[in-house]
Formats: structure tokens, sequence, C-alpha cells
């Protein structure tokens, strides 16, 4: 039989002593528990939009984990709320706001920012206009550039030049259908 979320997490947190794996498990599960609430007729009513609100903001926050099981488990609570609902603009808005901040200076740019990036376009493809792609397309540039690329080396570890390249373009598989406008 299929364990439900919440008897799961009391089974995993009783069950083994506080270390970094349970703490990262009890994360996962906590995922999961408020994925399988925010399925829930009760909190489909207009009164509790305030708390679903708060859980999409939490499964957006979950996907800058470093953990890559605490992040699945966000994807899987975020694509579930996607295909229910049509989030509204203002909490995607604010979900988004940090990342695509700092995609505005291609000197904040690293691995992790372009990786979170890639896990929101998998999931939120649609709700990207053709403006990121040109942004992308001109930090690209930057980075080819020899005052660009020196600035940026200043500030990075050897070989993060080339991390951050590849993952800009890996980035453009997942964009939006758009014009054949960033293929040369």
């Amino acid at each position: 039989a299929d364990e439900v979320p919440r008897d799961r997490f009391v089974r995993v947190y009783a069950a083994q002593p506080r270390s970094t794996a349970a703490v990262l498990q009890l994360r996962v599960l906590c995922i999961e528990l408020l994925s399988a609430a925010i399925s829930s007729e009760g909190l489909k009513q207009a009164e509790h939009e305030r708390l679903r609100a708060r859980i999409i903001g939490a499964f957006f926050k979950a996907l800058t984990s470093p953990s890559d099981e605490v992040i699945g488990a966000a994807k899987e609570g975020l694509a579930h709320v996607v295909r229910q609902q049509k989030l509204q603009k203002e909490l995607l808005q604010t979900s988004l706001r940090p990342i695509l901040l700092n995609l505005a200076d291609y000197r904040k740019l690293s691995v992790p920012l372009l990786h979170r990036l890639s896990r929101l376009l998998q999931l939120l493809a649609n709700f990207f206009n053709v403006t990121l792609g040109e942004k992308l397309l001109e930090h690209l540039k930057k980075w080819t550039e020899p005052d660009g690329l020196a600035k940026v080396r200043q500030n990075s570890k050897p070989g993060d030049d080339v991390r951050i390249a590849t993952a800009i373009i890996e980035l453009f598989v997942l964009l939006p259908p758009a014009p054949l406008k960033f293929i040369p």
C-alpha cells in the first residue's frame, strides 16, 4: 500500500538520529507533504489562496537547494501545481525576481544560478518571453569578448568561464518556441 507522506515523515524522523541526512530527508518529506496538501479540495477554496501562494513560494525556494532530492521533490510539487491551476502573475514575478535580478549582470552569473534557471524553464518555459533569450545571448557574447572575460575571471575559479558559457548554451534548448531569432 502507498504510504501517506505524513506517515513516512513520522517514521523517518523518529527512526533516525538528527543528522544532515535526516534533516535533508525531512525537507524532502515536508515538500511532499505540502504537495499533497495543495492538491486537497479544502485548500482549493478562495479563503486559502494566501496559504496556497506560500506553499508555491516554498516550492520555488526549494528549487534553489543544493540537494538534488529536495530539488526533485520541489519540481514535482511545482509541476503538479502548474498542471492543476494557472499561476498568478504576481506570485510568479515575486518567486522569479531573485533569479532574474542576478541574470541582469553577466558578472553575477554562476553555474548554480543557471541550473536554477534551467529547472524553472523545464517547468515554466511558457511564462518566459523572448527577452530572456536575448539577454542570455547578450551574456554569451560578453563571455566571448576578451575584456568581459577578463573581468569575470578576476572573481571566479579556473574553468568557471567554460562551465558558465556551457550552461548558458544549454538553456537555449529550454526557451519557449520563438522565431529562429537566435540561430545565426
